[in-house]
């Protein structure tokens, strides 16, 4: 076991040197021991007495300032480290173990009452709080996505976030997918930003459809590349389907869809339509692809009823658009 796992506090202190080339400093207490640590910016490695962690994936570990945010993996052994935000204080998770714990010794401890050892096992600075999702939240989450998330039970809302409190996703090892919200999380209530919320579930829609062996962090993109969250509705003459939209994008397309928007370009065009409105040129790829579960099946244009219908398996538009769950967010 690393030390990670038996951490009490980190202290971040001050960088030693410029950016992005900085060295920062930070020391751990582990019972009545203080261990010096240290941060390589920029070859993105953290360092602890012996042990050595470096980023995985390497963009997902952006650098815009302190603290950082990312995933770590120790440099010879199976063990990971997921470090956010909370409150403007650096947070370390520990206890992720890749993958040595598997679905199997996870489903196990939480049919027991258990709370899993990668929630248990974490240290952090702040308070960690994690729920699921909420009815209200869940409904919702049910009317958009069907049942193609698979069991909510292990979808866990947690209030750590990335740089500036942002949300984002991990999907672990062991089934279970953590959805960060960072400054949006509210624990008794129902968030309110529910378009953000259910911009994060399309990404676990997302990792539900691929191999959980392939480490990524969703929504933790380099400043830089911000223009990949950018999309435009689909023209139907350019016969643009919903596989052809980027990871950020698809999750774009969901939570425009649930701020009555068709597009995003650096913001989104609220108001162009109702909220979760079937008449959404971007309706077809909920219908189509969504709530059916199939990231590559091909939707026609979306201008007819018939399409829609035919699209999404449909025996009548009440079906296919039942009266949502009522709305909570402005």
């Amino acid at each position: 076991m690393c030390i990670f796992a038996t951490i009490g506090k980190i202290i971040i202190g001050g960088a030693l040197g410029g950016a992005p080339g900085a060295l920062v400093a930070f020391s751990v207490e582990r019972g009545g021991e203080v261990i010096e640590g240290t941060i390589d910016v920029a070859r993105q490695i953290v360092s602890i007495g012996k042990d050595v962690y470096r980023a995985i994936p390497p963009e997902a570990f952006a650098f815009a300032g302190m603290p950082l945010h990312g995933l770590l993996k120790h440099e010879f052994e199976d063990e990971l480290i997921m470090v956010g935000e909370l409150a403007g204080e650096a947070a370390i998770f520990s206890g992720l173990s890749w993958p040595a714990l598997g679905p199997i010794a996870a489903s196990a401890a939480i049919a027991e009452g258990a709370v899993p050892l990668y929630i248990a096992a974490g240290s952090i600075v702040g308070k960690f709080h994690h729920r699921p999702l909420d009815d209200r939240e869940l409904a919702m989450a049910r009317y958009i996505f069907g049942e193609s998330l698979g069991n909510p039970d292990d979808i866990v809302l947690t209030n750590v976030g990335g740089k500036d409190g942002r949300a984002f996703v991990y999907p672990s090892t062991t089934g279970s997918i953590f959805v960060n919200l960072g400054h949006h999380y509210v624990h008794n209530a129902a968030i309110a930003a529910g378009p953000v919320l259910f911009h994060e579930l399309t990404h676990v829609w997302q990792a539900r459809r691929r191999s959980l062996r392939e480490v990524f962090l969703y929504d933790l993109i380099p400043g830089a590349l911000k223009k990949e969250y950018d999309f435009e509705p689909p023209d139907p003459s350019a016969d643009r389907q919903w596989q052809d939209y980027g990871t950020e994008q698809q999750a774009g397309i969901v939570e425009a869809w649930a701020r009555g928007a068709t597009r995003r370009r650096g913001g989104f065009d609220v108001g162009a339509r109702s909220k979760l409105a079937m008449a959404s040129p971007l309706f077809r790829f909920i219908n189509g692809n969504v709530m059916r579960a199939q990231d590559g099946a091909r939707t026609a244009s979306g201008r007819s009823v018939r399409q829609l219908l035919a699209d999404g398996r449909h025996r009548s538009v009440r079906v296919m658009h039942p009266q949502p769950p009522a709305v909570w967010w402005p």
